[in-house]
């Protein structure tokens, strides 16, 4: 029997890990963690439960493989950013523009992986245990540095980029649990989206105008 080039088995690997991705949502949507089982998995991906195996140890690799994998395509996108002769407010703008609309994409599956990290405490555990594991992690690296150009070029208050950073992303959060995990699944986000960044951009606060 002929063996597979490289190239033929890497093609088969990738579709088979996009098999597995999307049976795997497609479970974790329907019947969360507890019915995200390695025979259900196999059987809903239509591979060999040795297969699944080879991929993942246990569930809970799942979930993060599925983190991951859904955050792949915005994590690029935000790393591609030139922050070189760039005005830090815009690049807060084209930022916030991709998370917001990776969020709306995404967000049948961001709910049901958020809504899994909340009701299981040891998955909490494991994505706090490693800094470089948290899903999404060089997205935090990509803001601090456009928040400390933000300071250092006197576009943004003055403060610790580190911190602006954590306001920034607990934020984003917040609205996967708020927005993303009670909204309408027929409701337009756009209105939503647009409140949610103009508050980012500008706060709850109007701009009080200079007496003359």
């Amino acid at each position: 029997m002929p063996r597979l080039s490289d190239e033929k088995k890497a093609v088969l690997e990738s579709m088979t890990r996009e098999a597995l991705y999307e049976a795997a949502v497609g479970i974790l949507r329907e019947e969360g963690l507890q019915g995200l089982t390695m025979d259900r998995l196999a059987a809903s991906a239509g591979v060999a439960k040795g297969t699944v195996y080879n991929y993942f140890r246990d569930k809970k690799e799942i979930v993060f493989f599925l983190a991951e994998r859904s955050m792949e395509d915005v994590i690029r996108q935000v790393q591609a950013l030139d922050l070189e002769g760039r005005d830090p407010v815009e690049l807060l703008e084209e930022s916030l523009d991709l998370l917001l609309n990776h969020m709306v994409e995404k967000r049948k599956t961001l709910g049901a992986l958020f809504r899994t990290l909340c009701e299981d405490v040891e998955m909490r555990e494991m994505a706090c245990e490693s800094r470089n594991r948290r899903p999404g992690h060089e997205i935090r690296e990509k803001m601090t540095e456009i928040f400390r150009k933000g300071v250092s070029t006197g576009r943004f208050r003055p403060g610790n980029p580190v911190m602006m950073n954590a306001v920034f992303h607990a934020t984003l959060h917040g609205i996967i649990h708020e927005f993303i995990l009670h909204a309408d699944d027929d409701a337009d986000p756009s209105e939503a989206v647009a409140a949610i960044k103009d508050l980012i951009l500008h706060g709850f606060c109007p701009e009080e105008k200079k007496k003359p």
